[in-house]
């Protein structure tokens, strides 16, 4: 049967709703926000197996992230050369064109969202009898996936986005049509702290980087795509942070022109810190950019701009600083409220 559009979706999510006695593959190069959605209806005795291509900057990490939550009835690896999209049950099989995300397989239910995508749905036992035994061979050449490869990543879903986004190029992310409406609830914050890291964090977060950023650089960049934060567990996931020096002397902002995301899977719970202090670290990465905006040096002085800014008399950093409960020496901050 050729399938189309909303019809593609449904005979995967058939698929995956069918009570398959054999495992369930899906060799999809590419995937997108809300692909986990998939797995919602699947019967509780399932057991799926995801291969996806990784790192070249088609997948979204975070959705990567999200399969893992579902172990054991779903596992995922990566094959960093797969460009297939074939999912396959017991007695049925579907192969087309359509990686599993909003533009291909339509998945918030827009039919014309994105591409146009087309495949064909099989119950042929012959068609069935290949393609299996060809999905259990690309399973034992696939790897498994470490946080290092979600780092690089993650590295290469930000800068693909930063390349490929059109509506928002050549904009500014305090262009007037990117106001406090239009960052309000946004996954976007103002780490500020006022206290530098001690040694032993320092230490830690070198003996992680030896660890975890062997395979990332040696594929991108000469630089680590590592760094830290120090005592601060409640610092937001799945978000862009960016990095706020507090001077509390003179009563300063000063914005790092590097914004980060978190990887709370390299977090280390409890060390002791050189003065004999119980401590943690939450490990962060180095992200390209903010929502589909670039992030450098021009956008960290426009931020530090706005936080030094005096609002009715006083400096927009300082009502921030006073807004946290006493004796915290950190606060994290919407990008919202960087407009009044």
């Amino acid at each position: 049967m050729f399938v189309t559009g909303n019809g593609y979706l449904k005979a995967v999510k058939d698929v995956l709703k069918s009570e398959n006695k054999q495992v369930v593959y899906l060799a999809v190069a590419f995937w997108g926000k809300d692909a986990d959605t998939l797995f919602k209806q699947l019967p509780a005795r399932a057991e799926v197996r995801v291969i996806c291509n990784l790192t070249s900057g088609g997948t979204n990490p975070m959705t990567i992230r999200k399969l893992q939550t579902l172990v054991p009835r779903v596992a995922v690896r990566q094959l960093n050369d797969l460009h297939a999209k074939v999912v396959c049950g017991d007695e049925v099989a579907v192969i087309g064109s359509a990686n599993c995300s909003t533009n291909g397989l339509a998945l918030q239910g827009q039919q014309c969202a994105g591409w146009r995508e087309a495949g064909l749905r099989t119950e042929d036992a012959d068609v069935l009898a290949d393609v299996r035994p060809w999905l259990e061979t690309l399973w034992l050449a696939a790897q498994e996936i470490e946080e290092a490869d979600l780092a690089l990543a993650q590295a290469n879903w930000d800068r693909r986005r930063a390349l490929t986004n059109k509506e928002h190029a050549g904009r500014f992310i305090f262009d007037e049509f990117f106001d406090k409406d239009y960052w309000d609830g946004k996954r976007v914050f103002l780490a500020i702290y006022c206290t530098e890291a001690s040694e032993q964090a320092s230490r830690e977060c070198e003996r992680i980087k030896q660890r975890e950023d062997r395979k990332a650089t040696a594929e991108t960049c000469e630089e680590s795509v590592l760094d830290f934060y120090e005592q601060w567990p409640g610092l937001p996931v799945d978000a862009v942070i960016i990095d706020v020096w507090y001077k509390r002397r003179s009563k300063k902002a000063v914005v790092d022109d590097t914004c980060y995301r978190r990887l709370p899977a390299l977090d280390v719970a409890h060390f002791m810190t050189e003065t004999g202090e119980d401590s943690s670290l939450q490990i962060v990465q180095v992200a390209s950019g903010i929502e589909e905006f670039p992030f450098g040096a021009r956008e960290a002085k426009a931020i530090q701009a706005k936080l030094n800014e005096e609002v009715d008399g006083k400096a927009r950093i300082l009502r921030l600083w006073n807004s946290k409960p006493k004796g915290d020496e950190s606060l994290v901050a919407p990008f919202s409220a960087l407009f009044d």
